[in-house]
């Protein structure tokens, strides 16, 4: 079941989407309360990173994530994700060119985290 909590990574924090194992609903209700979240703090202050191990794409599931990454996008300081399984990555790929976002994908936490945070040292 995804959901949403709050993690301090060197004195900052990651606004931390835990979708692995969800259901297609269960990150769309995700999408919906980052969306809530997003809209309640200043354009460009948040740092995202999701967890996507074990779930499964579809193109319809897809055009729904692209609305949300759309939307959300330039509200955010940054966003990386972790676990994008080799079956998803072109189709993940796809959705990023789709909606012109830059979200490095790696392959643990802990590389997300820090990249994360490294972009708070670069200008807007």
């Amino acid at each position: 079941m995804g959901k949403i909590t709050v993690l301090n990574h060197k004195d900052q924090s990651i606004l931390y989407l835990d979708f692995s194992g969800s259901t297609e609903k269960e990150i769309i209700d995700g999408f919906i309360q980052l969306k809530k979240i997003v809209t309640s703090r200043p354009a460009g202050s948040l740092l995202v990173m999701a967890n996507l191990n074990n779930i499964k794409f579809n193109s319809q599931f897809l055009s729904t994530c692209q609305e949300y990454l759309i939307f959300n996008g330039p509200l955010l300081k940054a966003s990386a994700v972790f676990g994008v399984g080799n079956n998803y990555k072109k189709m993940f790929e796809h959705l990023l060119k789709e909606s012109k976002r830059n979200i490095p994908n790696f392959e643990t936490m802990e590389e997300a985290k820090d990249w994360l945070v490294s972009q708070l040292s670069i200008a807007a």
